[in-house]
C-alpha cells in the first residue's frame, strides 16, 4: 500500500529536495556577489549588463517550481485500475496435534501483468480450540514495488482468529485479525474482517470446493474503512497432500493505492484440508 506523505516525511523531502537545488542557488548567488555600484560608476553601460543579470535570475527561478513539482509527482494523480496475477503457497507442518506451523508465501505480477509488484513471505502457529475455532500468531515480511522507483518493505505482526461453522451441506467461516504494521515513512495498524461460504462436493471420485468471500479492512491512520476485496473461485484436491484454488479477486480501496485491482489467484496447500484466512 502506498499511503499519502506525513509531515515528517513532506519536511525530510523538503530539505532533500533543498540540497538537489543548491547548485542553483550557488549560481545565482555568484551573478549578485560582484560590486554593482562600482561598475556602474565607472560604465553607464554597466546598467546593461545589471538587467541582464536580473533576466536571467528571474528565469532561473522560474524553473524551480517545474523542478520541485517533478519530484513529487512520482505517485500518478490518476490511478487506474490494474490488473494483476497472484499466486501463494501455504505449506503446514504438525507439531501437535492441535498446532501446526504454518508456511506461506505469495507473489503478485501487477501493472497489467507486467512487472512484480508484491512478495510476502511469513509463518505462523496454528492452535485449534476445540471443532470450530483456532487463533494464530503471525508474521510477515512484505516488499512491494506497485509504482517505477516506488518500494516498501513492511514486517507485519499479526493476531488471527477464525470461527468455522457446518451449515448443512456448507461451510461459513468468519474470520477477524488485528495487524501491526512496521514500515516506513509511518507504522500503522489495521483490523480486517472476512467471511467466506465454502461448498465441497464430490463429482467423478475427486474432491471439489466452490467459494466465495469478502472481507473489509479497517486502518487507524485515516480512521475508516479504507479497502474491500471480494473473491470466487472453486478448489480441486490433486493428491492426498495437495489441493489448488483458482479464483477471480475485485478490490476497491479509498485511502491507499492501487484503489481498484481486478486479479486472478492461484493458490496451492500442502497438508492442509482447508485454507488458512491469514494471508496478506
Amino acid at each position: 500500500m502506498v499511503s499519502g506523505p506525513t509531515p515528517s516525511s513532506a519536511k525530510a523531502q523538503g530539505i532533500a529536495r533543498l540540497i538537489s537545488l543548491q547548485p542553483i542557488f550557488a549560481l545565482i548567488f555568484r551573478l549578485f556577489q560582484l560590486n554593482i555600484a562600482r561598475p556602474m560608476r565607472r560604465c553607464p553601460s554597466c546598467s546593461r549588463i545589471l538587467r541582464l543579470r536580473c533576466l536571467l535570475a528571474c528565469a532561473i527561478l522560474g524553473l524551480l517550481p517545474a523542478r520541485v513539482s517533478s519530484a513529487q509527482n512520482t505517485v500518478p494523480a490518476s490511478d487506474p485500475d490494474d490488473s494483476q496475477l497472484w499466486t501463494s503457497v501455504q505449506v503446514a507442518l504438525p507439531l501437535r496435534e492441535q498446532t501446526q506451523l504454518i508456511l506461506s508465501g505469495s507473489f503478485r505480477q501487477g501493472r497489467d501483468f507486467s512487472h512484480p509488484v508484491y512478495e510476502t513471505g511469513g509463518a505462523a502457529v496454528r492452535f485449534r480450540l476445540g471443532r470450530y475455532f483456532a487463533v494464530s500468531p503471525i508474521y510477515q515480511f512484505v516488499a512491494t514495488q506497485y509504482y517505477p522507483g516506488i518500494h516498501t518493505r513492511e514486517n507485519r505482526v499479526s493476531m488471527n482468529g477464525v470461527v468455522s461453522v457446518p451449515i448443512k451441506r456448507l461451510v461459513l467461516d468468519n474470520m477477524h485479525q488485528f495487524e501491526q504494521r512496521f514500515r516506513e515513512p509511518r507504522n500503522s495498524q489495521r483490523y480486517r474482517s472476512r467471511v467466506q461460504v465454502e461448498w465441497p462436493i464430490r463429482f467423478h471420485d475427486a474432491d471439489y470446493r466452490l467459494f466465495c468471500w469478502d472481507e473489509a479492512y479497517y486502518d487507524w491512520i485515516p480512521h475508516a474503512w479504507s479497502r474491500n476485496r471480494f473473491a470466487a473461485g472453486g478448489g480441486k484436491r490433486l493428491n492426498s497432500k495437495l489441493v489448488m484454488d483458482l479464483y477471480y479477486l475485485r478490490q476497491n480501496a479509498s485511502f491507499s493505492r492501487p484503489r481498484n485491482i481486478n486479479a486472478i489467484g492461484v493458490a496451492f496447500r500442502i497438508q492442509l484440508d482447508r485454507p488458512i484466512h491469514h494471508l496478506p
